[in-house]
């Protein structure tokens, strides 16, 4: 898993939908193109959605945070 990958579970486990982030990676071969979840396929998707009803693409709010990601309880 890689960055966009665990983005893409935290939103979808918070109930944020995101677009498939997904996007061809390296040259294709015998055995096909090489599929991955990348920040680049994920803006390319998410920019992809500008102009659609209940889409903001200008920016947001996110609720205050409850401190550090790595604080013990």
């Amino acid at each position: 898993m890689n960055c966009t990958g665990y983005a893409e579970a935290a939103c979808h486990y918070a109930g944020i939908p995101l677009p498939d982030g997904s996007a061809t990676v390296g040259l294709a071969g015998p055995g096909g193109a090489t599929v991955a979840q990348t920040p680049a396929g994920l803006g390319s998707s998410l920019d992809n959605m500008k102009g659609q009803s209940g889409v903001n693409t200008n920016g947001g709010t996110i609720p205050t945070t409850h401190g550090p990601c790595n604080q013990k309880a």
